[in-house]
Parts: C-alpha cells; structure tokens; sequence
C-alpha cells in the first residue's frame, strides 16, 4: 500500500514557521521565504529550528538568516538531490564593496541593464571563494527574480543522452519561472571540443551552446577555469566578469566589520600581518566566521589573524610562511 503525504496548506505552513522560529532573529522576509515555498517539509523546518536555537544560544547576536538558508538547502539536497528554490528577497547580505571585479563599467550599471534589458549571460569566472555565487544571488534579489541554480552534479546524468534531456530541462524551467538560471562549474559543460575523447562530451557542449543561444532571460555561469571554455561559449557571453581576491583595503575593511567594533583600531603589526596575506578571499573569511562560531567567539584582532593566517598557511602549502 502506497500513501502519498501531500504539504500542508499555505495557512497552516505560515503558522508552523511562526511558531518554530518565534524569538529568533530571523527576518520577516526569511519566514515569508520559507512559508510560501510548499516543498520545505515540516521536518525539515523542524530541524532547521533546532539549528537556530543552538546558534542563537551560543551567540545571541548573530543574525540567522543565511544560515537557515545554507541548512534548509543541504537538507533538501540530502533528500532528493534537487536544489531548493526560495521567493527572491530583499535581505540578501551580499556587499559588492567586499568583491574585487575586473569589469569595465561600475557592477550596479550592470544590473541596471539586465534589469531593463531582461536577457543577459554573463560568466562569472575566478579563484573559488572570491564570491561569484554571491554575485549570482545578489542580481537575483536586486531585479526581484527568484534564482534557479544547477551544478555538474544535477545535470550529469548516468547513461548516454540523458544529460542532454537535463540540460534542455533546466533551460525550460528557468523560462517558465521567469528565473535567473545559475549554473555552477560551468567549465563542466564548455570545455573545449577539441580535446574531448568521447562523442557524448561533445554533444553535451553542443546542446548546451544551443540551448544557451535560444535561451532570452538572464543566464549566469560560474566557473574556476575560464582558460578551459570553449571559444564557441565565449562568443555567446554578454560579458565576462573576472573575480579578483581581496586587495590590501578591502582584507583591512572586512576585517574590521567582522570585529564589529567601531572604535577599534589595528596595530601596526596587526596590519602588517594582514598584508603578507596576498590572495584572501571572502570565502577564507567566511571560513574564519565558522570557526568563530565552533571555537568561540572573539572580537580579539590577534585571535581573527591566526584564523585568517592558517587559512592562508593551508591555501598556499608551498609559501614559506616567515613571521606566522
């Protein structure tokens, strides 16, 4: 005997968020996100709300809004392998001041014209960790779309032509939704035809070229590899926007907003320690955050630098690591 569970109502899962999250900082866009999307199960809001209790508990300041999205995403990928799609929202913390962008114009000029345009694809290609997923999410929110994002692992499928079917699906999904179509480790689908070894590496390139040229909304890339596309995909992006890690300024400026104490200043030393680090990213510190979080919170400078500095040590194995 099979039972099919169907959701809750809307009504009922408006008053489950409520209720599961009440005193928790968490924003009133964030409840309406997870309300109004009738694929979070109430287990998974269940355990989700646990999560932010212990997180509220160990750090009562800590705002939970993107931390209830990063476990609501998780959870749902371990259930079914699909990506969760949550209503855009005006809370994104995304600070463009924080993303080091090689581009020719001013990014908000960018996202002035895909929002009049309405069809833009854009690669967003660098280092990892340098915020290109951030920027995906950020154009997302600002235009008011909701983002439909893919990686290799949602559209590599195991037998011969199936991949191809994925691939059209995605593009068709993300006309449908009127949705900003992400697509992760692009490279895994551009690469070069010329050194591909079998024929269905070729095809799959050929049919997401094709899909790409027939596509009239905002597709976004993302890629560590930009030397690895093929020249036939470059042709096709509007632009490319090369992520950069963070300069001198900006390390210093996002060190300071972490700390989160106006009146602090560093020391010279401090600030020379900071320097010698070449090649940080907001992801090492997003690294350095959880940490704070595991190991306990600390608004000492001294204490984010050793973080910062191990990051980095583990980043670059070969550099010899004077003065650490």
């Amino acid at each position: 005997c099979h039972i099919h569970l169907e959701s809750p109502p809307p009504q009922r899962h408006a008053k489950l968020v409520e209720q599961l999250f009440i005193n928790l900082p968490i924003s009133a866009a964030m409840r309406q996100r997870m309300a109004q999307n009738k694929d979070v199960m109430e287990g998974e809001l269940r355990t989700a709300a646990k999560c932010a209790r212990l997180m509220h508990q160990a750090d009562p300041q800590l705002q939970l809004d993107d931390a209830m999205m990063r476990h609501l995403i998780a959870g749902r990928a371990a259930r079914d392998g699909s990506t969760l799609e949550l209503p855009a929202s005006r809370g994104n913390r995304c600070d463009l001041s924080f993303l080091n962008l090689k581009l020719p114009v001013p990014m908000a000029d960018v996202i002035t014209a895909i929002q009049r345009n309405g069809n833009a694809k854009l690669c967003l290609h660098g280092a990892p960790g340098t915020g290109k997923t951030c920027l995906a999410e950020y154009i997302a929110d600002q235009i008011q779309r909701p983002l439909l994002r893919y990686s290799a692992a949602d559209l590599l499928q195991t037998y011969v032509g199936e991949s191809e079917k994925a691939i059209k699906a995605m593009f068709v999904k993300a006309r449908e939704q009127n949705a900003v179509l992400f697509l992760d480790e692009a490279d895994s689908f551009f690469q070069k035809r010329e050194f591909a070894t079998r024929s269905w590496e070729i095809t799959q390139v050929n049919e997401m070229l094709q899909q790409m040229e027939l596509f009239e909304g905002i597709f976004l890339c993302a890629t560590n590899f930009a030397n690895a596309l093929d020249p036939a995909a470059m042709r096709r992006f509007s632009l490319m926007i090369e992520f950069l890690p963070l300069t001198a300024t900006q390390r210093e400026q996002l060190l300071m907003r972490e700390l989160a104490q106006p009146d602090l200043m560093l020391s010279e030393s401090e600030k020379q320690r900071l320097s010698r680090l070449e090649g940080l990213t907001p992801g090492d510190y997003q690294v350095a955050t959880q940490q704070n979080w595991l190991l306990g919170a600390s608004k000492v400078p001294a204490v984010w630098l050793s973080r910062l500095e191990k990051i980095y040590a583990d980043k670059n194995p070969n550099i010899h690591r004077i003065g650490f």
